[in-house]
């Protein structure tokens, strides 16, 4: 029994991690994992089609979970690359300095606190979080889908989903966040609470921050930069202080 569970598990017919032998993960990930409970099964074929889709338009070849000798600390339980948790801790100290001055000179519009929300993760956590957004992107699309040839789990729906999932998170491998290069920041100003969440509300919020403002005017000059092929104002990713 065990030598056909661990069969099952090694081509990804059952959920479970893919370990190998060395104790790293085994990529890509298969579709075959993902799990939906309380759904059709032409739901679950969809979301694993949709994931096919993702994987199948990304570039390059997907990126193994970074050894701990390469990470460092920035704050909390939060890592990243060395030379970016560096620089992510320089940011932080400049950006918190600049907020206590605001304070004290009584100035409005001022940041209130900045966190780091999400950092290094490997690609399992990137698979779980695909997983769990699914179902918020698959609902916040079902009308649109539904009008496309082929229906709502159509093969037009499924390349139109892979896109839009595509804009909001990166397949397992394929995210800088996977890579040690990409910090997501939070914070509150007043009552309100930034965080990660792609709703248009909190992106609107985000963009309208004080933080925002501070992060597009001195982030580079840390080596951060925003990838503006996403509507993610939280999201930023370490290129160093040489880039453009």
């Amino acid at each position: 029994m065990r030598g056909l569970l661990l069969a099952l598990l090694l081509w990804g017919l059952v959920a479970g991690p893919l370990i190998t032998a060395t104790g790293a993960q085994t990529l890509p990930i298969p579709s075959a994992r993902l799990q939906w409970s309380g759904v059709k099964p032409e739901q679950l074929q969809f979301m694993r089609r949709v994931y096919d889709r993702q994987m199948g338009r990304a570039n390059g070849e997907p990126t193994g979970d970074m050894p701990a000798a390469q990470l460092g600390a920035i704050e909390g339980r939060q890592r990243a690359l060395k030379e970016t948790a560096q620089a992510c801790r320089t940011l932080l100290k400049a950006l918190r300095s600049e907020i206590a001055r605001r304070k004290q000179a009584k100035l409005a519009a001022q940041g209130d606190r900045i966190t780091v929300i999400s950092a290094y993760r490997p690609a399992s956590r990137q698979f779980a979080n695909w997983q769990k957004n699914f179902p918020n992107y698959y609902q916040q699309t079902r009308a649109q889908r539904s009008g496309l040839p082929g229906g709502e789990h159509g093969d037009e729906a499924v390349e139109y989903l892979a896109q839009y999932v595509g804009r909001r998170l990166a397949p397992p491998g394929f995210s800088l966040h996977n890579e040690g290069l990409a910090i997501d920041f939070g914070g509150r100003e007043g009552a309100r609470q930034l965080t990660v969440t792609t709703g248009t509300a909190n992106i609107r919020h985000w963009r309208a921050s004080w933080l925002f403002q501070w992060l597009s005017d001195n982030a580079s000059d840390y080596g951060f930069h925003q990838n503006l092929r996403i509507d993610e104002p939280w999201h930023w990713e370490y290129r160093g202080t040489a880039a453009e």
